[in-house]
């Protein structure tokens, strides 16, 4: 028999093993992904209960914020950075009230995911910025107050938890 059509077989039954090992992962791949995601059912009291606790805790930490004597000199203009993590904590405080006010005159799941899920990102966006910036350890722990309440209304979206954990060096 020829070597090159050894070499061609055998090679060639690899490949093809190999592409349907790939096609069979790719489609049981699709069933996990394409799977409902499961959410704790609405339950509107408990909602209104964490939307004005979200909302007390982001009016705390923006009047801590600017209290803070290193964050003070950008109520007069100073760094991009520490004015983009002000502006960021009014969004996080304005953005707390509007998911309460949705809530509050009966507004659902369908009508406040995009609140919650603007309140998410504005959360993850203020954590990198404090990152950079000195800010005190009670201004840290009043945004990750936010934080953990976020991760009590989460689960009525669908992901728990939908903003990772703050950290709180």
């Amino acid at each position: 028999m020829n070597t090159r059509f050894i070499y061609f077989w055998r090679y060639g039954l690899l490949l093809t093993i190999f592409a349907v090992g790939f096609l069979l992962t790719n489609s049981a791949w699709g069933q996990v992904k394409g799977a409902p995601v499961e959410r704790k059912a609405w339950n509107v009291e408990e909602m209104q209960a964490l939307t004005n606790q979200l909302v007390t805790e982001m009016s705390a930490a923006r009047q801590a914020i600017r209290r803070e004597p290193l964050l003070q000199e950008a109520q007069g203009g100073g760094s991009p950075r520490t004015m983009n993590f002000m502006e960021n904590i009014r969004q996080l405080e304005v953005a707390s009230k509007q998911l309460a006010s949705r809530v509050r005159d009966g507004g659902g799941y369908e009508q406040s995911l995009g609140i919650a899920r603007k309140l998410g990102v504005l959360l993850r966006d203020s954590e990198v910025l404090a990152r950079s910036l000195s800010i005190s350890e009670s201004t840290r722990k009043d945004l990750a107050a936010a934080h953990r309440t976020l991760n009590k209304i989460a689960p009525y979206y669908g992901k728990a938890p939908l903003y990772p954990e703050a950290e709180v060096p």
